[in-house]
């Protein structure tokens, strides 16, 4: 990915989730990928499926977002609990 998106990628609110999520993925590629994949998820993209996430990230392919939590993940459930802690302290309500 270009500069100009990693930088956009890096503005809050997210800053703090990446910085969260960077130490499970090896390679800055496949956490770029990562960041990209979440706000595709969180965007106004039609359907929220590979081929549809990867145009929103610009990939020519959904290879990449299908290989991400599949095979390239150091540990995508601990990606799973880290976003959802991330949404519960930023977004959700104290259970009561």
């Amino acid at each position: 990915m270009a500069d100009a998106i990693d930088a956009e990628l890096r503005r809050a609110p997210f800053g703090e989730l990446d910085e969260r999520l960077a130490s499970r993925f090896s390679r800055k590629d496949l956490e770029r990928r990562a960041q990209g994949y979440l706000r595709g998820l969180l965007d106004r993209v039609e359907r929220k499926n590979a081929r549809k996430l990867a145009e929103a990230v610009g990939d020519a392919t959904p290879h990449g977002i299908q290989r991400l939590f599949g095979r390239v993940c150091r540990d995508a459930k601990a990606v799973r609990d880290e976003l959802r802690n991330y949404v519960v302290e930023h977004l959700g309500q104290p259970v009561r």
